[in-house]
């Protein structure tokens, strides 16, 4: 049936994409968990990751990273941080990755942008202004995480992505931590178990 997620035993590969200024080491306490629990985790460190290009640029390469690493139509995870939320959408909505992905698990993104996008000029944190034609043009293919199972986790009173609100997306499944902060809600031990029940599909 059309739109349906098909629950199955089997554990997919998870892509884990980092925020800005992040990397793969910025989020090791994340890919320690998921690989102590049995699943395959990889990720890329997107260069570069200060927002200085524009974010289509970066899932650029993890379009490159993902046909290098997996066979032609293999399904997969993808579990984003912040800034790899957007990134990780664009993925799905405009270089075919929806075809592939299965759980996706945004935490701490700005979908709706943040405030703080107001004090940078570079093109990349441009985007992530409330309003902006980057944000806009990803919200006209939100539809198409109908046939992903999505999942998206907020900090009750984010630092960075202000409104804390914005994290939230329209289809999907939508949760908030208790948690003051940015970085450390990634960590936090409520966001991973919320995590391992999502790419679980209990």
């Amino acid at each position: 049936m059309e739109g349906e997620i098909v629950k199955t035993s089997k554990k997919n590969p998870v892509i884990i994409i980092h925020g800005i200024r992040g990397s793969m080491k910025t989020l090791q306490k994340l890919t320690s968990f998921l690989k102590d629990r049995g699943f395959e985790v990889y990720g890329l460190d997107y260069f570069p990751n200060d927002g200085s290009v524009g974010l289509e640029f970066s899932a650029e390469q993890v379009k490159e990273y993902i046909e290098k690493k997996f066979n032609p139509g293999e399904k997969i995870d993808i579990v984003a941080f912040s800034m790899g939320g957007l990134i990780a959408r664009y993925y799905m909505y405009f270089l075919g990755g929806d075809e592939r992905v299965i759980n996706f698990v945004s935490v701490s993104s700005p979908n709706d942008g943040t405030i703080w996008a107001y004090f940078s000029k570079k093109i990349g944190i441009r985007q992530i202004r409330p309003g902006s034609d980057f944000l806009e043009n990803l919200k006209t293919k939100d539809h198409l995480l109908n046939e992903v199972n999505t999942l998206s986790l907020r900090a009750s009173l984010d630092t960075r992505i202000i409104p804390a609100t914005s994290s939230e997306l329209e289809y999907g499944k939508n949760y908030m931590i208790r948690f003051f902060g940015h970085q450390g809600v990634i960590e936090n031990k409520k966001t991973l178990e919320k995590i391992l029940k999502h790419l679980s599909l209990e």
